[in-house]
């Protein structure tokens, strides 16, 4: 015998019936779900877990032991000494001085290099003296005396120059030294 083909129902009628209810279906799950997920008080609901991990994390930074709190008034205190030291105006005043000591040793660098020139001739005209009229004679010793002055004036201007060179290398030095503290001051209160 013969199988049936035929069906009590339409085949493509009930295709196109359960493809329309299957859309249906789907599209009232997904409006379920949105309807779900935009509820009023979910916004609350985000809104106040983030709020609670924010204090969660400000109370544990502010939660300090016996030591930290030891350790941060020993900070302040060495902050408010290291902002007390006024280093700004001693540099200020070291860098005065030393500009003071340069302006006095160009002053007297010319007359003292035209001392040293005019030594040489006068050591020629002593010796040119000595020669030609004796040791003893009058020629002689003034342009003795001549030489000896001017060697005097010079000798004089170069231990000035000198103490001048010595303190100018001194204040070079502080002011070294004072511009590394003022640099490991402003790292310290920085790292404060």
């Amino acid at each position: 015998m013969p199988v049936p083909t035929e069906t009590f129902w339409n085949i493509k009628k009930l295709n196109i019936v359960f493809a329309v209810t299957a859309v249906l279906l789907l599209g009232s799950m997904l409006w379920m779900l949105k309807a779900d997920h935009e509820k009023p008080w979910r916004g609350y609901q985000d809104d106040a877990k983030t709020w609670e991990v924010a204090m969660n994390r400000d109370a544990a930074q502010n939660a300090l032991n016996a030591d930290q709190k030891a350790e941060l008034a020993e900070r302040k205190h060495e902050l408010a000494l290291l902002q007390a030291q006024k280093p700004d105006e001693e540099l200020t005043q070291l860098q005065k001085d030393l500009d003071t000591q340069e302006r006095e040793k160009a002053t007297l660098d010319l007359p003292m290099r035209k001392d040293k020139g005019e030594l040489t001739p006068l050591t020629q005209v002593y010796e040119k003296a000595r020669l030609a009229y004796g040791e003893d004679s009058p020629q002689s010793k003034d342009a003795f005396k001549a030489l000896q002055k001017k060697q005097s004036e010079y000798d004089q201007k170069f231990a000035r120059m000198s103490e001048i060179d010595l303190a100018i290398e001194d204040l070079s030095q502080k002011i070294a030294n004072k511009q590394s503290e003022i640099a490991s001051n402003k790292k310290r209160i920085d790292d404060l």
